[in-house]
């Protein structure tokens, strides 16, 4: 009886196979679009949250500011003024806080908020500001102001127990020069002079999400953090001195000196350059469901390589002929795992999604296979191999510092263990392989009536 050649020979199967599995690359990548896109409906969730609540929180300052102006020329016997501000930052800062972590929710999306009281302490060496006092400036000092910027000022719940060397402060919204500090609130200490020191005292309470940082403008800036969250990432441009992370609550001390950052004490003019020197703390949640979901999209194609070298080891070694229509229907199986994944993750939790996602696509590919090949021990073989695939992802993604190692690690057992099945196996006559009792090849499902 004559054979087509696809069925005849397995190397053409083989090379078919692989074709397929460059095809299906097209739908992973739907996949990992889909996820994007999920992603980003999240974050436009989170954002319509933070909006009302406070975003993430950058606290700048405080910075004095003196207006002066000085002569720049003459025009018809007359002196031409130019106005500029003095700017001045405190000999030493220092803030403390705790944070209060609080996870809300917007639809079926969780946002990290927090909510927090600052004690802010700077003391400012006022006499620095003697040597820009000259014949061709006027400077006045009845006008000078402070200046603390946040970044958004929706955040400020209340600013309490303001004072300038004990004298009461009342704080206004917005900045009266942008030339350092875009938006925050302005506070008149009344008339200062050249010369002493004064001290600025004030309590803030601000909500926020997710990150808080500060820029330090003191000559010697201190900032104690703490908060009953797990998981803080310590972000910009210093890390924290001392730190204490338990699995409820977390502790950090930073000191920054003045000679660690790019910008002076005090000058005359804008400068735009003294946010790049903040740092603080994001309450971050390792890994969420997208960021698992993406991690796990990426080893799509593993999965699916991996399933049709198991195939064609079957093909080669129990001489069972596996159809391409087989190939895409088992593989698409595998590619749904990834959008039930997504999707109940986003209403379960990430490991409980994974547990039914894989459980059911591994029983569809194990019923499938058994309907089709009459054949118990190769179904539960194959079903095996794709549960241990599963159980190993999952490792994976709980380790994050060593899953590149551990995943490695496996891929090289993985090989070793084709190449000692198949060590053995005479691949040039591999196309030849026929039943031993009817001298034809074996194709998937079909089933001999024997006299």
């Amino acid at each position: 009886m004559s054979q087509s050649v696809l069925r005849r020979w397995v190397l053409v199967r083989l090379f078919v196979a692989g074709f397929l599995c460059l095809v299906l690359l097209i739908p992973v990548a739907l996949v990992k679009e889909l996820i994007e896109e999920r992603q980003q409906r999240r974050n436009g969730a989170v954002q319509e949250v933070t909006e009302k609540w406070g975003a993430s929180q950058t606290l700048v300052g405080p910075v004095l500011s003196v207006p002066a102006r000085r002569v720049v020329g003459i025009e018809r016997g007359q002196a031409v003024y130019q106005s500029e501000y003095i700017h001045c930052l405190p000999d030493s800062l220092s803030v403390s806080g705790m944070l209060s972590p609080s996870v809300r929710k917007r639809g079926i999306y969780k946002v990290t908020l927090y909510s927090s009281r600052l004690t802010i302490r700077a003391d400012f060496l006022l006499s620095q500001l003697a040597s820009y006092v000259r014949g061709d400036r006027e400077v006045f000092w009845d006008q000078a102001f402070l200046t603390l910027g946040v970044n958004d000022l929706k955040g400020i719940r209340d600013v309490a127990e303001a004072s300038w060397n004990g004298n009461k402060l009342a704080p206004d919204p917005g900045v009266k020069s942008n030339e350092v500090i875009g938006t925050g609130i302005t506070m008149l200490p009344g008339p200062i002079s050249a010369a002493g020191r004064a001290e600025l005292r004030m309590t803030v309470d601000l909500n926020g999400s997710e990150e808080f940082q500060l820029v330090p403008v003191g000559k010697v800036t201190d900032l104690h953090i703490a908060s009953q969250w797990p998981d803080p990432s310590f972000i910009g441009s210093f890390l924290p001195a001392r730190r204490t992370v338990t699995k409820t609550d977390f502790t950090a001390d930073w000191r920054v000196l003045h000679l660690n950052r790019s910008f002076p004490q005090n000058w005359v003019g804008a400068r735009g350059d003294i946010r790049n020197a903040a740092f603080g703390v994001r309450l971050m949640v390792p890994i969420d469901e997208y960021q698992k979901n993406s991690r796990a999209a990426k080893y799509a194609i593993l999965f699916i390589a991996l399933l049709f070298l198991a195939f064609g080891m079957t093909d080669v070694l129990a001489r069972i002929a596996f159809h391409p229509i087989h190939y895409v229907l088992v593989t698409l199986a595998l590619i749904l795992f990834y959008v039930l994944l997504l999707s109940l993750s986003e209403q379960i939790g990430f490991n409980w999604a994974y547990g039914l996602a894989g459980s059911a696509v591994v029983l569809l590919v194990v019923l499938y296979l058994y309907g089709t090949t009459a054949r118990a021990g190769v179904s539960a073989a194959l079903g095996g191999l794709l549960l241990l695939q599963y159980v190993f992802l999952f490792v994976l993604m709980q380790l994050e510092d060593y899953a590149l190692l551990v995943g490695s690690l496996g891929l090289f057992v993985a090989l070793s263990l084709v190449m000692y099945l198949t060590r053995k196996i005479d691949w040039f006559s591999v196309g030849q392989l026929e039943d031993r009792d009817s001298g034809e090849p074996l194709e998937l499902g079909l089933r001999k009536e024997r006299s």
